[in-house]
Protein backbone atom coordinates (compact mmCIF):
# COMPACT_ATOMS: atom_id res chain seq x y z
CA UNK A 1 0.00 0.00 0.00
CA UNK A 2 2.49 2.71 0.96
CA UNK A 3 4.14 1.77 -2.32
CA UNK A 4 1.25 2.98 -4.06
CA UNK A 5 1.25 5.92 -2.45
CA UNK A 6 4.73 6.61 -2.96
CA UNK A 7 4.15 5.73 -7.00
CA UNK A 8 1.22 8.53 -6.68
CA UNK A 9 3.12 11.00 -5.16
CA UNK A 10 6.75 10.57 -7.28
CA UNK A 11 3.55 10.76 -10.21
CA UNK A 12 2.58 14.15 -9.14
CA UNK A 13 5.89 15.45 -8.25
CA UNK A 14 6.86 14.26 -12.02
CA UNK A 15 3.90 16.22 -13.04
CA UNK A 16 5.35 19.52 -11.76
CA UNK A 17 2.13 19.78 -8.88
CA UNK A 18 4.49 20.29 -6.64
CA UNK A 19 6.64 23.19 -7.93
CA UNK A 20 5.28 25.38 -5.46
CA UNK A 21 4.24 23.76 -2.82
CA UNK A 22 5.13 25.95 -0.15
CA UNK A 23 8.24 24.77 1.61
CA UNK A 24 9.32 22.36 4.83
CA UNK A 25 6.30 21.90 7.07
CA UNK A 26 7.30 22.44 10.73
CA UNK A 27 5.99 19.29 13.11
CA UNK A 28 3.32 21.24 14.72
CA UNK A 29 1.83 22.53 10.98
CA UNK A 30 2.03 19.40 9.78
CA UNK A 31 -0.21 17.88 12.73
CA UNK A 32 -2.76 20.69 12.37
CA UNK A 33 -2.76 19.78 8.98
CA UNK A 34 -3.36 15.81 9.59
CA UNK A 35 -6.24 17.06 12.00
CA UNK A 36 -7.66 19.07 8.91
CA UNK A 37 -6.93 16.39 6.68
CA UNK A 38 -8.24 13.82 8.98
CA UNK A 39 -11.73 15.56 9.48
CA UNK A 40 -12.31 16.74 6.15
CA UNK A 41 -12.49 12.49 5.20
CA UNK A 42 -15.10 11.97 8.16
CA UNK A 43 -16.74 14.36 6.94
CA UNK A 44 -16.39 12.88 3.24
CA UNK A 45 -17.31 9.59 5.04
CA UNK A 46 -20.86 10.81 6.71
CA UNK A 47 -22.17 12.52 3.12
CA UNK A 48 -21.58 9.03 1.98
CA UNK A 49 -23.57 7.22 4.56
CA UNK A 50 -26.64 9.48 4.46
CA UNK A 51 -26.16 9.11 0.56
CA UNK A 52 -25.66 13.37 -0.11
CA UNK A 53 -23.50 13.11 -2.83
CA UNK A 54 -23.41 17.26 -2.58
CA UNK A 55 -21.68 16.64 1.42
CA UNK A 56 -19.60 13.70 0.18
CA UNK A 57 -17.97 15.83 -2.74
CA UNK A 58 -17.90 19.14 -0.91
CA UNK A 59 -14.27 19.34 -0.58
CA UNK A 60 -13.91 17.68 -4.12
CA UNK A 61 -11.51 20.35 -6.64
CA UNK A 62 -12.91 22.24 -9.66
CA UNK A 63 -9.62 21.71 -11.01
CA UNK A 64 -9.32 20.10 -14.29
CA UNK A 65 -6.79 17.79 -13.01
CA UNK A 66 -9.66 16.40 -10.83
CA UNK A 67 -9.34 11.95 -11.25
CA UNK A 68 -11.20 9.09 -9.59
CA UNK A 69 -10.86 5.67 -9.76
CA UNK A 70 -13.63 3.44 -8.02
CA UNK A 71 -12.82 -0.60 -8.40
CA UNK A 72 -11.90 -0.41 -12.09
CA UNK A 73 -13.95 2.79 -13.11
CA UNK A 74 -11.80 5.94 -13.90
CA UNK A 75 -13.43 9.46 -13.80
CA UNK A 76 -11.93 12.24 -15.65
CA UNK A 77 -13.48 15.33 -14.39
CA UNK A 78 -16.19 16.02 -11.28
CA UNK A 79 -19.00 16.26 -13.12
CA UNK A 80 -18.75 12.74 -14.36
CA UNK A 81 -17.46 11.74 -10.75
CA UNK A 82 -20.74 13.23 -9.26
CA UNK A 83 -23.10 12.03 -11.73
CA UNK A 84 -22.45 8.24 -11.20
CA UNK A 85 -22.40 9.05 -7.47
CA UNK A 86 -26.08 10.42 -7.51
CA UNK A 87 -27.04 7.31 -9.61
CA UNK A 88 -25.53 4.48 -6.90
CA UNK A 89 -26.67 6.66 -4.26
CA UNK A 90 -30.38 6.21 -5.97
CA UNK A 91 -29.85 2.50 -5.45
CA UNK A 92 -29.35 2.56 -1.72
CA UNK A 93 -32.01 2.47 0.61
CA UNK A 94 -28.93 2.98 3.45
CA UNK A 95 -24.98 2.86 3.24
CA UNK A 96 -22.96 2.74 6.97
CA UNK A 97 -19.20 3.55 6.78
CA UNK A 98 -17.14 2.96 9.50
CA UNK A 99 -13.53 4.53 9.54
CA UNK A 100 -10.83 2.39 11.13
CA UNK A 101 -7.87 3.44 10.15
CA UNK A 102 -6.55 7.22 8.99
CA UNK A 103 -2.86 7.89 7.69
CA UNK A 104 -1.98 11.24 6.64
CA UNK A 105 1.46 12.11 4.96
CA UNK A 106 2.07 16.06 4.83
CA UNK A 107 3.81 16.37 1.58
CA UNK A 108 4.24 19.89 2.29
CA UNK A 109 2.30 23.26 3.40
CA UNK A 110 -0.33 22.98 0.15
CA UNK A 111 -0.09 19.01 -0.97
CA UNK A 112 -0.57 16.22 1.47
CA UNK A 113 -1.93 12.26 0.74
CA UNK A 114 -4.29 9.97 2.98
CA UNK A 115 -4.96 6.59 3.29
CA UNK A 116 -7.72 5.74 4.75
CA UNK A 117 -9.43 2.28 5.61
CA UNK A 118 -12.60 1.11 7.22
CA UNK A 119 -15.67 -1.28 6.10
CA UNK A 120 -18.98 -0.43 4.89
CA UNK A 121 -22.22 -2.50 4.97
CA UNK A 122 -25.25 -1.60 3.07
CA UNK A 123 -28.74 -2.38 1.91
CA UNK A 124 -30.21 -1.81 -1.58
CA UNK A 125 -33.47 -0.47 -2.59
CA UNK A 126 -33.46 -4.12 -4.29
CA UNK A 127 -33.39 -6.00 -0.82
CA UNK A 128 -29.61 -6.97 -1.56
CA UNK A 129 -27.40 -6.73 1.72
CA UNK A 130 -23.67 -6.16 1.63
CA UNK A 131 -22.15 -6.82 5.48
CA UNK A 132 -18.91 -5.19 6.70
CA UNK A 133 -16.91 -5.12 3.62
CA UNK A 134 -13.32 -3.30 3.99
CA UNK A 135 -12.47 -0.28 1.82
CA UNK A 136 -9.54 1.65 0.64
CA UNK A 137 -9.56 5.25 -0.05
CA UNK A 138 -6.54 7.11 -1.26
CA UNK A 139 -6.91 10.21 -1.63
CA UNK A 140 -4.37 13.44 -2.99
CA UNK A 141 -5.17 16.82 -1.20
CA UNK A 142 -4.28 20.44 -2.46
CA UNK A 143 -4.66 23.59 -0.65
CA UNK A 144 -6.82 25.74 -2.96
CA UNK A 145 -7.25 29.04 -2.27
CA UNK A 146 -6.75 28.37 1.44
CA UNK A 147 -8.82 25.12 1.70
CA UNK A 148 -7.92 21.71 1.59
CA UNK A 149 -9.55 20.00 -1.47
CA UNK A 150 -8.96 16.77 -3.17
CA UNK A 151 -7.74 16.39 -6.41
CA UNK A 152 -7.05 12.78 -7.24
CA UNK A 153 -8.66 9.46 -5.05
CA UNK A 154 -9.14 5.89 -5.65
CA UNK A 155 -11.60 3.92 -3.86
CA UNK A 156 -11.26 0.16 -3.87
CA UNK A 157 -13.59 -2.20 -2.10
CA UNK A 158 -12.68 -5.54 -1.00
CA UNK A 159 -15.52 -8.08 -2.51
CA UNK A 160 -17.63 -9.82 -0.09
CA UNK A 161 -20.14 -12.36 0.01
CA UNK A 162 -24.09 -11.65 -0.13
CA UNK A 163 -25.70 -13.36 2.79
Amino acid sequence: MRGIVLLALVATCASGALADAGGPVKPAEAATIREEIETRVRAMAAGAAAGDVQKTFADASMSPDFRMADSGSVYVDRDATLGAFKRDFLLLRSQDIRITEQLVAVVSRDVAMSTTRGVVSATYKSGTVIRDTPFVWTVLWTREGGKWRWVNMHQSLKPSSAP
